[in-house]
């Protein structure tokens, strides 16, 4: 996952010749119902369950029960092949037929229109038991230790799910969207109720978007969200968080889930 390279470094005023690491960056092909269905790129690792994530965010599948199968080529590490049920194969045939998916930047339409289509294929998020703002916190700490990989190469991205007992999934990955899906994917595997996502990007409508189809209640990131990102939060009544650096955070949406110490009103 990660490659030396020669480079010249000037740091404080002073030139050093040496390796640097580079995180490797490759193509991985979805080919679903044998059909190539997209190419993203992507760091290598994890491809079963960033594939998996990604057709459960993207609403091919809504649990791994709809896969009857999801595997590697024979010839390549680069392709997964994933097959579904006959039942699901019939529910979501000319959504696959399609193959174009919401969220593409590319799909033409404006902006408020993409989040009324988007908002037709969402459910609410349900009321769930609010979290300690220090445990949010806790939270972002967590993050950034099991960012091993970034802290080598500077240039991946990483999400984090938690659930009632503490971390139950993380990825990294050159993209920010492939770790979101890798880290869904791995809580999908475990059937395990994620609570809070916690990301190292920007959350994006797309990032929001994926959340949401998880049913996660609460989603924190360190940068900002896009107010394309707080608007459709705020439609599936999830609650934003940007900015979580302790002490500070700025809360969006749905503010009622996160416990905030008196001390912080005072």
């Amino acid at each position: 996952m990660i490659q030396k390279y020669f480079a010249r470094r000037i740091t404080d005023g002073t030139i050093c010749d040496g390796e640097v690491s580079l995180a490797l960056e490759e193509p991985l092909q979805i080919m679903i119902q044998g059909r190539a269905y997209t190419t993203i790129m992507r760091l290598p690792g994890d491809e079963i369950a960033l594939a998996a994530g990604f057709c459960f965010t993207e609403g091919i599948i809504d649990s791994v029960d709809d896969l009857a199968g999801i595997q590697f080529c024979k010839d390549s590490s680069n392709r997964i092949f994933v097959s579904l049920t006959p039942e699901r194969t019939s529910k979501v045939q000319s959504y696959l037929e399609r193959r174009s998916f919401i969220s593409q930047s590319s799909c033409g339409i404006c902006g408020k229109e993409l989040l009324n289509e988007i908002c037709t294929k969402l459910e609410k998020i349900p009321p769930s038991c609010p979290i300690a703002l220090e445990r949010l916190f806790s939270y972002a700490d967590i993050l950034k230790a099991q960012q091993k990989l970034f802290s080598l190469t500077g240039c991946v991205h990483a999400a984090a799910l938690f659930d009632e007992q503490g971390l139950a999934a993380f990825a990294e990955d050159v993209g920010r969207h492939n770790a979101l899906d890798k880290a869904i994917g791995k809580a999908l595997f475990e059937h395990q109720k994620i609570q809070v996502a916690v990301l190292s990007s920007r959350a994006s409508f797309e990032m929001v978007q994926k959340v949401c189809r998880a049913k996660i209640p609460i989603l924190a990131c360190v940068s900002a969200p896009t107010y394309l990102g707080v608007e459709l939060a705020k439609a599936a009544e999830l609650t934003m968080i940007g900015f979580l650096r302790k002490p500070n955070a700025t809360i969006y949406t749905q503010p009622e889930r996160v416990l905030i110490p008196a001390s912080v009103n005072s």
